[in-house]
Formats: structure tokens, C-alpha cells, sequence
């Protein structure tokens, strides 16, 4: 957890849980909503795998940009397309 004090304009560690658990969330029900789960490439994964992996490749887009401006629906859709390209190449 980082210090404010040592890192000045930071967020509390509390504050950016909360923000990443929202994150995590919009993302998870953005992804529901278009049927993401469902539309697995056959890539040797489960639906469950992927929608893990997805959701934790959105998480850090989110975290490189300080959860400050972009997309919770961008990053999972980016997302996704970067977890199927690569499940297609494995």
C-alpha cells in the first residue's frame, strides 16, 4: 500500500480498492451484457478462464492509467480481443 505522505497526489490504498473493486464490476456487467462470457473461441479454455483472464488484462489497463479517464467498456473490449488473439496463436 503506498503512503501519501511518500507519494504525493496518490490516492489512499483504501480509495483505489474501492475504485479498482468498481472497476472490476462495470467491467464484469459490460462484459455480461454483450454475451462476453459465452463467446469463447475454442482455445482449449473454459468460458470461466477467459472471462478471468479478460477481466484481469481490463483491470491493469485501468491501473496503467490511474483508473482516470478511458473506458471500463474500452478496456474490456480491447481486452478481450487481445486474450483471443493470443489464445488463437497458443
Amino acid at each position: 500500500m503506498s503512503n501519501p505522505q511518500t507519494h504525493p497526489g496518490k490516492k489512499s490504498g483504501t480509495a483505489s480498492r474501492a475504485k479498482v473493486s468498481a472497476v472490476k464490476k462495470s467491467v464484469s456487467r459490460a462484459a455480461e451484457r454483450r454475451g462476453g462470457v459465452e463467446n469463447t473461441p475454442d482455445a482449449g479454455i473454459t468460458a470461466e478462464e477467459r472471462h478471468r483472464r479478460i477481466a484481469e488484462a481490463a483491470y491493469y489497463r485501468a491501473l496503467r492509467r490511474g483508473f482516470h479517464g478511458g473506458s471500463d467498456l474500452e478496456d474490456w473490449l480491447e481486452s478481450e480481443a487481445e486474450i483471443d488473439k493470443l489464445q488463437l496463436r497458443g
